[in-house]
């Protein structure tokens, strides 16, 4: 189960529930209309929504709005659109100001955006603007994968050595120009798979999208996939299994495409698309995973990122 993640570190048919977001919802889940680009924002809010511990922790921010604006608070506007959610509120509004404010903290309306980069961005955002510096950390230590690594050239064979922390594993279906080494020294409670499906062609100057398959499940155990090797000494092992929750799927190509989210609620997933919501079976969350080259077509949708929880019991 998920080679690839070892790889790389180391060396029913759908039921339709078409959904308008000012008449219907599921608990937990409402559709976002697309404002021109934003279904990369969208997507990545769903799984946000999908993320209670995060919520939890921007409850706890009792100073929001004192000392930043609240047109450019994206901690203070992220937690009123989730709260809109939570209470199957109409969202129209608290999604409108959500989207200025990202706006006006650069990132940008109307443009095609990469999911990676604005998660991070996301990220960065909360934590700087989260007035408590406490709360900032724990906020942080949410998404944290702190690691000793190594970077090998594979043209010179010089090795460069660090202790660091990643926000996202980053898996290079391609393979890498260099060999990247790392031993985990811990684990987050949300773990996220960033899956590098893009590379630029210099010969033709694009960028060119992969939808080579890359197997996930919902289940994870790293502790059956990961080597002692590979291990810190203060790494703990009981805490590697992991539960698949969210998943950014992208159709189309590196310039010209589109975002939805797989989000797991109560046991069942969902299809949120935008202003669509509809339930689906797992084969159809899996089967993103991509495809051969024989089999591919331009336009197919594949897995970006997969969102895990760390199971604690």
């Amino acid at each position: 189960m998920l080679k690839f993640l070892y790889r790389w570190i180391f060396s029913s048919s759908s039921t339709h529930l078409t959904m308008d977001y000012h008449t219907m919802s599921i608990s937990g889940i409402i559709g976002l209309p697309n404002y021109g680009l934003s279904c990369c924002v969208n997507s990545l809010l769903q799984s946000f929504f999908a993320t209670p511990e995060l919520t939890s922790l921007l409850n706890k921010c009792v100073e929001f709005g004192k000392k930043i604006p609240e047109d450019r608070n994206v901690p203070l506007n992220l937690l009123k659109l989730t709260e809109d959610v939570q209470n199957c509120r109409s969202v129209h509004s608290a999604h409108r100001k959500l989207l200025q404010c990202l706006d006006k903290n650069r990132i940008t309306h109307s443009v095609q955006h990469d999911a990676g980069e604005i998660f991070l961005s996301f990220l960065h955002l909360i934590h700087k603007q989260t007035e408590s510096p406490e709360l900032a950390e724990e906020i942080l230590q949410l998404y944290k994968i702190t690691v000793l690594d190594y970077l090998q050239c594979n043209v010179c064979q010089n090795i460069s050595q660090s202790n660091s922390f990643l926000l996202t594993l980053l898996l290079d279906i391609q393979g890498p120009s260099a060999t990247l080494g790392l031993k985990l020294l811990s684990l987050p409670k949300i773990l996220c798979l960033q899956i590098k499906r893009a590379y630029f062609e210099r010969h033709r100057g694009l960028p060119i999208k992969l939808n080579s398959e890359l197997e996930f499940s919902e289940m994870l155990d790293l502790q059956q996939i990961l080597h002692v090797d590979h291990l810190a000494e203060s790494f703990q092992k009981e805490n590697c299994k992991y539960g698949l929750y969210a998943v950014i799927v992208h159709s189309g190509s590196p310039i010209c495409g589109h975002y939805i989210a797989y989000i797991k609620l109560d046991n069942a997933w969902y299809c949120a698309n935008d202003s669509s919501v509809y339930k689906v079976p797992w084969n159809e969350v899996a089967k993103t995973s991509g495809c051969s080259p024989k089999s591919c077509y331009a336009f197919r949708e594949t897995a970006y990122m997969l969102l895990y929880r760390r199971s604690d019991t």
